[in-house]
Parts: C-alpha cells; sequence; structure tokens
C-alpha cells in the first residue's frame, strides 16, 4: 500500500510541476517580445531555467532545504531586482551620471569567506567530496553528510522529472 501511495504523490507532484511550468512559460511568453537575438535567447532561455526550478522547488515546498534554497534564492533576486534604483550622483550642472545600486548580502559574504578559508586549508579526500557536493545542491553549504546524500538522491530525482518533463514539452511544440 505504502508504494502506491508513493506512486500516486509522485505522480500528483509531476502533474503539479507540469502545471506550474506551463503558467510561467505562459508569463514568459506573453512578456518577452519577438526578437531573435542572442542576447534576447540567452536571456529567455535563463528565465526558462529559472521558471523550472522555481516550479520543481515550489511543487516540493518546505518539505526538502534544496526547495527551500531555491525559493529563497528566487524570492532574494525578486527584492533585489525592486531595491535595485538608479540614483542621480552630481549635480545639474556637471550633467547627471546614473548608477545601478546592488543590495548585497551579508549572509552571501560570510558564506563565501568561510569556503575560501576551507579551501586554504587543504582538505582532501572524502571531506572535499562532499565539500564539491555542498556546492552543487542548493542549500547543501549547512548540512551533514547524511542529510546532504538523501538531500542529493531526492535533488537528482527532481531534476530527472524536471528534464522527462521539458521533454514531453519540446516533442509536443514540435510535432
Amino acid at each position: 500500500m505504502m508504494n502506491q501511495q508513493s506512486i500516486r504523490n509522485s505522480s500528483s507532484r509531476k502533474t503539479q510541476f507540469a502545471i506550474r511550468f506551463l503558467r510561467a512559460l505562459t508569463r514568459i511568453k506573453m512578456a518577452t517580445p519577438i526578437v531573435s537575438s542572442v542576447q534576447s535567447r540567452k536571456k529567455c532561455s535563463r528565465r526558462i531555467k529559472r521558471a523550472a526550478d522555481t516550479s520543481m522547488a515550489a511543487t516540493i515546498g518546505s518539505r526538502r532545504s534544496w526547495g527551500r534554497a531555491i525559493l529563497l534564492k528566487h524570492r532574494k533576486q525578486v527584492r533585489n531586482r525592486v531595491l535595485m534604483r538608479q540614483k542621480v550622483v552630481g549635480d545639474n550642472n556637471k550633467g547627471n551620471k546614473t548608477r545601478k545600486i546592488k543590495v548585497v548580502n551579508k549572509e552571501e559574504k560570510q558564506i563565501n569567506k568561510a569556503r575560501k578559508i576551507d579551501s586554504s586549508k587543504g582538505v582532501q579526500g572524502s571531506v572535499n567530496r562532499a565539500n564539491k557536493l555542498r556546492k552543487l545542491v542548493p542549500g547543501g553549504d549547512a548540512m551533514d553528510f547524511c542529510s546532504l546524500l538523501e538531500e542529493t538522491a531526492h535533488y537528482i530525482k527532481s531534476l530527472n522529472t524536471q528534464v522527462q518533463l521539458m521533454q514531453k514539452i519540446a516533442d509536443i511544440y514540435e510535432t
């Protein structure tokens, strides 16, 4: 019975992910002008990847730390876009120069500083591999090794589901 229930949950999560992702694709398509320059294609592909990741994380919700990390990163990006503003520098006689001010997160600075310290110690073996894995899995920075392996397995499974769904969508639009 547990196996059938987990199959149903997996199927409903796939459906939820598909619905969220298709809605996000629709919003991207409506917001993107029809210009086929290289820069606009790269920007569009980044938006699609971000939409796929946030849709996947929103489907999982707060049950997994990698999902929470992706959603938190997305919220911070949205907040930073709102907080980025143009500030007028200089006076009117010399001409106005504008520059963008970006809000820098203190936590990100501390994490980067800790990574530099760890790499300077010359950590070897399995600890070094675990640190590399922590960089790959969203939210893996503060996990112990067992939790990291569990989160990694779930993240890989979700990425596999994401790839399958995106392939199906691409196949539908090709025909």
